[in-house]
């Protein structure tokens, strides 16, 4: 039998023996002698013995969950207009950081990306871990101490566990209310507080008079204060409703804090030490946060509304801390941050070790190349690998669904892999420091009056707008320029490409405009993506080659589908003329 069900029966059992031998010593102390009343302490002693079996039994019944869930993918739905809250009020504070654009991130599928890898459980977690995917390292001593981090965690079960069942506790928001109230600015004033002092006061005095005038006058008090409590209840709630919830949260955050705070190991002491501080200083909000929307009995929130709403319970609770948040927000934002950041790197590690294989990268400052052995699409079961060193720019040919967006992305996620996680579906990846940058899913936008033509245009320009000399840019290109005359498509996109691979970037472009690799000379290296038609149609192996596309199976894929003879007839005719 699993430990958590040995401490619930253990439970059940105090419970039912000291409800049990209370009874008896309750009957035999008046009808026998008074001293059976002692057999109360061996009930006491029974309820303690009770409450903590089911402490252990809920400890050990998020153990075993832990432990099924790690290094297994959660599937579970996820509110990503929530999630990336954290990243949006954090991007761009730091001049000299990268982030991944709305546009990259869009062409790398990179939301369910962000679903393979996020194993997460709590919502500082969950956002940490999206900020990290969006946020490229540029300096190699803090790639390397969060490595270094990932690493001890994936050694070190007994600490990750423990961190990870107090984690658990913490859990997800409803809907996440904390980031905004967090990093937004608190206006609230505290001018009710005494009102709603005074209506308690009331409230309670109501109760009370039913001692003196009895229930049936004491009712009309009763029911004109659960009016005016309720009004003024909503009228709060309408106000703060959403910043309630969070403080409620934020008790559960800065009581974790503490918890870890006492965690006693070398490799994290960087984390817990910042914990334990920042939680000393927030001691007082821990303590009046417990009175907002914590320890609710499930099944009784119809009961405990009620009860809010005729003592302001929680209206109290949250104007009565509201001065302690604005004071400490500064140290409530760094264990945020501190939580989220554990939770995402040890969801990392849970990542790492449900791969069949992986690889840690080996970058180097300035290098402007990527050799890759074997690199493989994250999103992809069964992904076949491919092999490449980029050291200039690459042209990559080949039919429709060859592989060569999948490969494109591929490059890339592992470029972003490399300097967030420091992990990369390979058997092994070196390159440089990169900002990465694509052009790959662009479409019509009707409703804004875009073409298709004009919003590639609009991608392509973003991307030459971000070339500098500091960091090199490392740009994906799908099918440059697809909505346009042949002509110009041709000659646009070649000079474009010479453009880039002279402005510190590295580009990788898939095309299906054969004459570009020739127009662009020595600045690209050309390979390319084949496929056969079998008996069973397209057959393809997926596996990049030196060179450029030489096949023509564009007719023979028309004619495996049974289009007429005369449309197959007449089109490799035309063929023919036009080589003449």
């Amino acid at each position: 039998m699993d430990k958590d069900k040995k401490f619930s029966n253990l439970f059940i059992t105090s419970m039912v023996m000291a409800a049990i031998i209370t009874y008896i010593t309750i009957i035999l102390g008046k009808n026998a002698k008074e001293i059976y009343l002692w057999g109360i302490i061996i009930s006491l002693v029974l309820v303690m013995l009770g409450l903590v079996a089911r402490s252990k039994a809920i400890f050990y019944k998020k153990l075993k969950q832990v432990r099924e869930n790690y290094g297994v993918e959660n599937k579970r739905e996820r509110k990503f207009e929530d999630i990336k809250l954290l990243f949006d009020v954090l991007k761009y504070k730091n001049p000299q950081e990268i982030y991944v654009d709305d546009q990259t991130y869009l062409d790398l599928n990179m939301n369910q990306v962000f679903e393979k890898v996020d194993r997460t459980l709590s919502s500082p977690g969950e956002q940490y871990l999206y900020h990290i995917l969006r946020n490229p390292i540029l300096k190699e001593e803090k790639l390397i101490n969060r490595n270094k981090t990932i690493s001890f965690f994936q050694k070190n079960k007994e600490t990750r566990e423990k961190i990870q069942v107090s984690l658990l506790k913490l859990g997800r928001q409803r809907n996440n209310t904390v980031t905004s109230f967090l990093w937004n600015e608190i206006l609230y004033k505290t001018s009710m507080k005494p009102l709603l002092y005074l209506l308690t006061l009331l409230a309670y005095g109501s109760l009370v008079s039913i001692a003196f005038i009895g229930i049936s006058k004491a009712f009309y008090f009763l029911f004109i204060m659960f009016l005016a409590n309720g009004f003024i209840n909503v009228k709060i709630k309408k106000q703060v409703g959403a910043e309630i919830e969070a403080m409620g949260y934020l008790g559960k955050i800065i009581t974790l804090a503490e918890v870890m705070g006492r965690v006693e190991d070398e490799e994290i002491k960087e984390y817990t030490l910042k914990l334990k501080e920042k939680a000393k200083g927030c001691k007082v909000i821990m303590k009046k946060a417990t009175s907002i929307g914590i320890g609710r009995i499930e099944g009784a929130d119809v009961i405990f509304e009620y009860f809010n709403m005729f003592f302001l319970k929680e209206a109290r609770g949250f104007y009565r801390i509201i001065d302690e948040v604005k004071a400490h927000i500064g140290e409530i934002r760094e264990i945020y941050l501190i939580l989220g950041e554990i939770d995402a790197l040890i969801s990392v590690a849970s990542y790492r070790d449900g791969l069949l294989e992986y690889t840690e990268p080996k970058l180097t400052k300035g290098l402007k190349e990527i050799k890759g052995e074997n690199i493989k699409h994250p999103l992809i079961e069964a992904a076949v690998g491919n092999s490449l060193t980029i050291e200039k720019g690459v042209i990559i040919t080949g039919s429709n669904m060859s592989g060569k967006s999948t490969f494109l992305r591929a490059v890339g996620l592992n470029a972003i892999f490399a300097q967030t996680i420091f992990t990369c579906l390979a058997t092994s990846y070196e390159g440089g420091y990169f900002n990465i940058v694509s052009s790959m899913t662009v479409s019509d936008n009707i409703t804004g009056g875009k073409s298709y033509y004009l919003s590639e245009a609009e991608a392509i320009f973003r991307i030459i707008n971000v070339c500098n000399e500091e960091v090199t840019n490392l740009c994906l290109i799908d099918e440059i320029f697809r909505g346009t005359n042949p002509i110009e498509r041709v000659n646009a996109s070649a000079e474009i490409l010479a453009y880039l691979s002279i402005h510190n970037s590295l580009v990788a472009v898939a095309t299906h405009d054969l004459e570009i690799t020739k127009m662009v000379g020595d600045l690209y290296e050309c390979y390319y993506f084949t496929e056969s038609v079998g008996e069973h149609g397209l057959e393809f192996d997926y596996k990049i080659r030196k060179g450029v596309s030489s096949t023509r199976n564009a007719i023979k894929v028309l004619e495996f589908m049974g289009y007429p003879e005369e449309i197959i007839h007449r089109t490799n005719e035309r063929i023919i003329k036009s080589k003449i």
